[in-house]
């Protein structure tokens, strides 16, 4: 079975990686080394159509899962915990929400480079590369902004912004205190 899985895993890969090799289609354009204009086709085989595969049974698999834990947790906790574990839910549906905001303006403006190669759109070019670069931090945004990171980033600030004599408002002192005594807790438990 595991080796079954390398010759796929591997293979697939390996194969495609030589189809614009020995096509010569690799090359430099607008800013990046990757399959030239001239090839298009193998742009969306390579790249874009397995992309939106992925992209979809990411849809279908979280919404599944998310439908079947979702009555699950319902059906056996009380409410205030069942509230803590939908939101996490929620936070895994937005994966598949987060891929498809930065991958649309490339797919789009690959589309229209096919259709169109001699004219390029220069806003096309950077939705496509502002939101294929952000990926990384929307990810950050949702997944690791719990309420620990978030106490932990306002001290740092603060701290940092004491330094030159500008304070900031709107913290709960309490909640800093029981956050530094959870995560000292928990250094000290590891």
């Amino acid at each position: 079975m595991l080796s079954r899985y390398h010759a796929i895993a591997w293979g697939i890969p390996f194969f495609l990686f030589l189809l614009p090799l020995f096509s010569k289609s690799y090359g430099y354009e607008y800013g990046a080394c990757w399959i030239l204009s001239t090839a298009p086709v193998l742009r969306f085989v390579q790249f874009y159509i397995p992309l939106w595969i992925v992209i979809g049974y990411n849809v279908w698999n979280i919404s599944t899962l998310i439908f079947h834990l979702r009555g699950l947790v319902l059906s056996t906790q009380d409410d205030s915990q069942a509230n803590t574990d939908l939101q996490v839910f929620w936070r895994l549906a937005l994966y598949p929400v987060i891929l498809i905001i930065c991958w649309f303006f490339g797919t789009i403006n690959r589309i229209y480079n096919s259709l169109h190669p001699d004219e390029p759109i220069f806003a096309l070019y950077f939705l496509h590369k502002f939101f294929g670069s952000m990926q990384g931090f929307f990810n950050f945004l949702v997944y690791g902004m719990s309420t620990a990171v978030r106490a932990k980033l306002y001290e740092v600030l603060s701290w940092t912004l004491s330094l030159v004599g500008i304070k900031l408002r709107g913290a709960n002192s309490e909640e800093m205190e029981l956050t530094k005594y959870s995560i000292s807790r928990e250094e000290g438990e590891s």
